[in-house]
């Protein structure tokens, strides 16, 4: 306390209280203009027409045999590393990333590679499926001898003019859980 009381008494401290207090009010100052300022924002407007039902949702339709095709034609090439020019033609801009042919030919890219057994043939679990869209889970086994563990991916593929391509493939990660449950 008595510290304290040394530094408030101090004649430093009272010679640089005023430029504190003046500080302080500046910021208070500004604060206050900005929160009165007009930020922008649209105007409110009211109408007489129904408001719209955006509750309802798309009606789930079959997934459709291009979007498939396309999923394995993903796995086969992107996935697994062979025909990155094929893989062009199935990979959305998702994908892409804005990334160019000639560095995507490179095989540097923004698809998770996976040593899969026999692509085609991996199950598929449809997740969603809209006529614009299409969710999968995709598990995919290793060859043997890679070490890798089995693994699930998630899928999203979207309608693009009359062509399906694939905006996200991500590995699915499921929480933990521990294996003694008393803890």
């Amino acid at each position: 306390m008595g510290r304290l009381r040394s530094v408030l008494t101090s004649r430093k401290f009272n010679r640089a209280l005023p430029w504190i207090a003046g500080l302080v009010l500046a910021i208070g100052v500004a604060a206050f203009i900005q929160s009165r300022t007009d930020t922008g924002d649209p105007k409110e407007t009211f109408s007489n027409e129904p408001a719209q039902d955006l509750s309802k949702q798309q009606k789930p339709v079959p997934v459709p045999k291009a979007a498939r095709s396309a999923a394995v034609t993903f796995l086969q090439t992107a996935v697994a590393r062979q025909n990155l020019a094929k893989a062009w033609t199935v990979a959305g801009p998702g994908i892409k990333g804005g990334q160019t042919y000639e560095s995507w030919l490179k095989g540097d890219i923004a698809v998770v590679p996976y040593p899969g057994e026999s692509m085609a043939k991996a199950p598929i679990k449809v997740d969603w499926s809209y006529p614009e869209s299409v969710g999968l889970s995709i598990a995919l086994l290793p060859r043997k001898g890679t070490g890798e563990k089995p693994q699930v991916f998630n899928m999203e593929l979207k309608k693009a003019g009359k062509r399906w391509v694939v905006e996200s493939w991500v590995p699915y990660a499921p929480p933990a859980v521990p294996a003694d449950l008393s803890q």
